[in-house]
């Protein structure tokens, strides 16, 4: 530490500290506020976009108690699930914000959406891909309010193999917004509603179903930025099984959604291409210097899964994470492409998103 630094007090540290991620933000070119015309549209939208099934002429689905599950404060609610058993397995339905009801193609807020690409988040704040009034507000899956969505259903056996699968657009209701930590201890005790109590069975078997596949879903350690009254502070969060869980909820639609596109003939699929067998002896070699050693006979997801939370088990999934690299998409109309696979979850996949969350290591 410089000698400057160490007279500092913590307020100016923090002040210094604010002063180097704008810069960072400058020296980047981030999308500051909305432009006066994108945020006059987008409040157009809001008022003129019906709701009710009766003017929409969407199914009406109500009455499915759908939930939602975020970190703690989330306001952009894109995602709200619904999740029962049957006699034969289960019925797991699956909505996603209809944020292009809201969108004129070629107007102000298309247009800057495209250039934005996606919500970035920083440790003192986020740039939104869309205006509040419709990514935190009216295409919002928020609690006990009518909204637009995209609904999946999917009929799964007792494996929580999808036996039949369908896509609507639909109206409906969130009941509660929960956030992860609260889901899981109502999970852990036996209070959680319909909607959330058969997510232990639904994770735990789409991950069987993963591993057999070749894949593996890699959750690391999130890394937090933590405001504080005179500074920051890294807090590092292992996170609950329900987010893995969640995950699997998205990454078995992601799925659905390439298989329709590879049979229709169009579409963009997320890629990933295999690691080499370099990379693969390299890895293997580290977990044996780490005292953790990935036998031959063991497989890739399988290893992944029996790792615990011990310092050299958190430096052996943060080197996995560099195994399999060059995720990209490939757009296509007509012939397949060469290039189909998601090497990393061993799955065609597309991934699928409504107000620009990016997608994190647990949804790969």
């Amino acid at each position: 530490m410089s000698s400057r630094r160490s007279r500092l007090v913590p307020s100016e540290i923090r002040e210094e500290l604010a002063e180097s991620l704008a810069a960072l933000r400058e020296s980047l070119d981030l999308p500051r506020a909305f432009s006066a015309e994108v945020e006059a549209e987008a409040l157009d939208a809001r008022a003129s976009t019906p709701t009710d099934p009766a003017s929409t002429g969407l199914a009406d689905l109500r009455e499915i108690e759908f939930v939602t599950v975020d970190p703690p404060g989330s306001t952009d609610l894109d995602q709200a699930v619904h999740l029962s058993r049957t006699p034969t397995g289960g019925v797991l339905h699956y909505a996603i914000a209809d944020v292009p009801a809201y969108v004129v193609p070629g107007g102000a807020v298309d247009v800057e959406a495209r250039r934005r690409g996606q919500t970035l988040y920083a440790p003192d704040g986020r740039v939104p891909l869309h205006p509040r009034v419709l990514g935190e507000d009216a295409a919002s899956l928020l609690p006990n309010r009518d909204r637009r969505a995209f609904v999946w259903r999917f009929e799964l056996d007792d494996r929580a193999v999808p036996v039949r699968t369908e896509l609507i657009r639909a109206v409906i209701r969130s009941r509660r917004q929960w956030d992860y930590e609260s889901a899981q201890r109502a999970i852990d005790t036996g209070s959680a509603p319909e909607p959330l109590a058969a997510m232990p069975w639904f994770g735990q078997e789409r991950a069987s179903r993963e591993r057999e596949r070749g894949g593996a879903s890699l959750s690391l350690p999130e890394t937090r930025v933590v405001v504080e009254e005179n500074g920051y502070r890294l807090e590092r969060r292992e996170g609950v099984a329900l987010e893995d869980w969640n995950a699997q909820v998205s990454l078995l639609t992601g799925m659905a959604a390439a298989e329709i596109m590879l049979r229709g003939g169009v579409g963009i699929l997320r890629t990933m291409p295999p690691a080499t067998a370099e990379d693969l002896s390299e890895f293997r070699s580290r977990t044996v210097a780490l005292g953790i050693p990935w036998l031959p006979e063991v497989s890739y997801g399988e290893y992944l899964q029996s790792l615990n939370r011990s310092p050299a088990a958190r430096a052996i999934k943060e080197y996995a994470g560099g195994l399999f690299r060059g995720a990209g998409y490939v757009a296509f109309r007509g012939e397949t492409p060469e290039e189909t696979i998601q090497a990393a979850i061993g799955a065609h996949h597309r991934a699928v998103a409504a107000t620009g969350r990016p997608v994190g290591a647990r949804d790969l």
